[in-house]
């Protein structure tokens, strides 16, 4: 259990044995030990145990096997390690949302695989702009084609058109 104490037979690496029941052995992880500083040998081979505390007994693994032999030398004394505390967790937040207002000419877009049947096309070069796309029924974009319009919305990247934004028009006016 937790908190009791237990003799300390040997340290190998990351594991620590510890003395078990008649024929069982137990280890437990060396890092839920804190090392304090040993006793002096001084009494007979036949004074009681050395005794440390388990800080988690989940650690132990215990088998069937010989008792252990008596030792002529003294275990250091141990005493549990403090846990360190876990960092918490990132939580990451999404983006806040870019709403963008863009001025050109309602066109029709040349793939089918498009975000959306309409793109908004520069008034200097006659290039894509923006896709747009609004999941509104009554607005019609197909009486704005051909026209140029000045649209306000969200604007954001689909994944299967990383060089063209979206636009998910909030307000669209003419401009001529």
């Amino acid at each position: 259990m937790k908190g009791d104490a237990v003799k300390v037979v040997d340290t190998k690496g990351e594991w620590t044995s510890i003395e078990a029941p008649t024929n069982a052995y137990g280890f437990v992880a060396a890092h839920l030990f804190a090392h304090k500083e040993a006793m002096p040998v001084t009494a007979p081979p036949t004074q009681p145990p050395v005794a440390a505390v388990v800080e988690n007994p989940a650690t132990i693994a215990a088998a069937p096997t010989e008792a252990p032999t008596n030792s002529t030398t003294t275990a250091p004394v141990v005493t549990p390690a403090i846990p360190t505390p876990l960092p918490a967790p990132v939580v990451e937040e999404p983006p806040a949302p870019r709403i963008v207002e863009r001025e050109g000419i309602v066109g029709n877009t040349v793939s089918i695989q498009a975000p959306s049947h309409f793109q908004l096309e520069s008034l200097d070069n006659g290039n894509v702009i923006d896709y747009l796309y609004s999941s509104s029924t009554n607005l019609d974009l197909k009486r704005w084609k051909g026209k140029t319009i000045l649209v306000s919305g969200e604007e954001e990247l689909d994944e299967r058109w990383p060089n063209t934004p979206v636009i998910t028009i909030q307000k669209i006016q003419i401009v001529k």
